[in-house]
C-alpha cells in the first residue's frame, strides 16, 4: 500500500468531486443547488460546497479522497 505525503493529500483534497466522478465515468445527477446523487447508487449524496459525500445506505461519509 502506498503511503501518501501530507502535500499529496492536500492536493487531492482540492479536486472537485464532480469532475473526478466524470473523469472516472461515474454519472452524477444534480438534485439541488449544491447536491448530486450517483446514478447507480442514489443513496450516495455529494455536497459540492463542502466537497464531501454521504452514502446513506452504507452509513458512511467522507471527503473525495476516500473515492480514490
Amino acid at each position: 500500500m502506498k503511503i501518501y505525503t501530507p502535500e499529496e493529500i492536500k492536493k487531492v483534497e482540492k479536486i472537485d468531486i464532480i469532475l473526478f466522478c466524470g473523469a472516472k465515468g461515474i454519472e452524477a445527477i444534480r438534485t439541488g443547488h449544491k447536491y448530486y446523487r450517483l446514478a447507480e447508487h442514489d443513496s450516495l449524496v455529494i455536497n459540492t460546497h463542502s466537497n464531501y459525500f454521504v452514502w446513506n445506505s452504507q452509513q458512511y461519509y467522507s471527503f473525495c479522497t476516500s473515492l480514490l
